[in-house]
């Protein structure tokens, strides 16, 4: 009677009598009774181990598990093994045969016990008046509670009663791209925390990636009042500025924010290891994800810049980019955008509508205007698709009179600076003055135009004032380069109107 295995080539011919010399390569002990056995490549089986099934389905492991040969750490009991083992190939995970063969609840002897997928033996409510020192959850790391603690004592192994019921068995998390199933492991590395930890783990066994459970569902940035947190802008949990994990950091009380380049004092997080990595707490909220008109292609990812890639320009305000700070950034395009840049939105058409303007206030250019040819300081308009650039009062339909809820008055568009502000002709020359807008109270550009209510005095900047300009017509047309990586676009004809 021959027999075909699964994990020989070879045809196996049964022995009616194995010969003590026989070791089964399956459980590794020695052969006496009948087995299975090929002489050629000295292979042999005992008669059970060369029926066990060629895959199994197990409660402590969310995936099939097949019969596999090799050497190996078991998985449930954290033993080293050799021989038979059941493998899930996905996840690296292994199970001893004894393991597996271990007794489940079945019958209705078993009251009192619960089977659950945090541990491969059976689970108990525990007395904990049998232990001089209260056990601590597996889960929470919080010291159990009477009455609602189930555990394995022979494992040491206890688990709350609610986190045994909350805890889900499959996460997705901002840390790694694919699925973390919770499994256990004898040792392995959090790469949240970047501690040696044993135990339950969420895990992707393909990628080799491994979170503890306390990392693994920390809250996210969605959580208010956490004063531990993940978020996709660092790869480790991040710890509010003032708290205990933060102070143990060693770092001085002023840090800069890696997202907006400002001081962070005290309203912020930091990195929970030792990395120098602080962010706000209003720019930790921003999107991960955007979709920006200036790059329609495709969607910007907030990252930061590759170390070849520093000092790059920005694509919409030629400005270099600070690699020391997070930026948004289509890969395939070679497309990057300062943070503040990202937030400026094209809200002035000029033109038909793929001549998009928008306002740039405050913000240093390098740019001419290409109506007058003179320099585009700051509050100017600039189509970021095409590279076209214009001053407000070269712009033909820009609002020359307007009403907003700042003033109750209508504001004029006027060239600045105003001469009352001015003792002599000469002081509109003079870089120390010191211009402030009426409706921000920040300063001023003070040859900036400006929205001015001659009867009032009152002043506004024009980004503090204005939404959106009406259209005006003209000729203009728009090539996509061919070939070029950053999908920009090139303006082929451009005719101006004067109103």
């Amino acid at each position: 009677m021959s027999f075909e295995h699964f994990l020989d080539d070879h045809t196996l011919s049964f022995i009616q009598e194995g010969n003590q010399m026989f070791i089964c390569d399956g459980c590794e002990k020695p052969i006496s009774g009948p087995c299975y056995g090929c002489e050629e490549c000295i292979f042999y089986l005992h008669y059970e181990c060369a029926k066990l099934p060629e895959s199994i389905e197990h409660f402590f492991h969310p995936c099939p598990l097949s019969l596999s040969l090799y050497s190996y750490t078991c998985n449930a009991c954290y033993m080293k093994g050799s021989g038979f083992s059941y493998r899930c190939n996905i996840c690296h995970f292994n199970m001893h045969v004894e393991c597996v063969s271990k007794p489940t609840i079945s019958s209705e002897n078993d009251e009192g016990l619960i089977q659950h997928f945090t541990h491969w033996h059976p689970l108990s409510l525990i007395d904990l008046n049998i232990f001089y020192d209260k056990p601590c959850c597996a889960i929470c790391e919080k010291p159990c509670s009477p009455n609602s603690t189930y555990g394995c004592s022979s494992c040491n192994f206890f688990l709350h009663n609610s986190c045994m019921a909350t805890i889900p068995r499959r996460i997705y998390h901002s840390f790694h791209p694919c699925p973390l199933i919770l499994l256990t492991y004898p040792e392995y590395e959090c790469r949240g925390c970047e501690r040696e930890r044993s135990g339950l783990t969420y895990g992707c066994g393909k990628c080799r990636f491994k979170l503890d459970v306390k990392c693994g569902l920390l809250p996210t940035v969605e959580a208010k009042g956490a004063d531990m947190i993940q978020s996709f802008t660092h790869s480790h949990p991040l710890a509010l500025l003032g708290n205990k994990d933060a102070e143990n950091t060693g770092l001085g009380a002023r840090h800069r924010c890696r997202a907006c380049g400002e001081d962070c004092l005290d309203h912020g997080f930091s990195c929970s290891i030792t990395c120098d990595f602080f962010i706000h707490t209003s720019c930790i909220e921003l999107p991960g994800e955007i979709h920006h008109p200036l790059h329609l292609l495709h969607p910007l990812y907030l990252m930061y810049l590759p170390l070849q890639l520093h000092g790059t320009d920005c694509s919409s305000c030629n400005q270099p980019l600070d690699g020391f700070l997070l930026a948004y950034r289509c890969d395939g395009c070679n497309f990057n955008l300062h943070k503040h840049c990202a937030e400026f939105r094209p809200s002035f058409k000029f033109g038909i509508s793929l001549h998009v303007l928008t306002l740039w206030d405050k913000r240093p250019s390098p740019f001419d205007c290409n109506v007058c040819g003179k320099k585009a300081s700051k509050n100017f308009l600039r189509c970021v698709l095409c590279r076209f650039t214009i001053h407000l009062f070269c712009l033909p339909s820009a609002s020359k009179t307007i009403t907003h809820k700042c003033h109750i008055d209508c504001l004029s568009l006027t060239q600045s600076p105003l001469d009352f502000k001015l003792n002599r002709l000469e002081d509109a020359y003079n870089l120390d003055d010191e211009f402030y807008c009426d409706v921000c109270e920040e300063k001023r550009e003070k040859k900036d135009p400006v929205y001015y209510c001659a009867e009032c005095k009152f002043i506004a900047e024009v980004g503090c004032v204005i939404s959106e300009f009406p259209c005006k017509t003209c000729k203009s047309g728009h090539a996509r380069r061919s070939g070029s990586k950053q999908s920009s676009y090139e303006v082929q004809k451009l005719e101006l109107e004067v109103a």
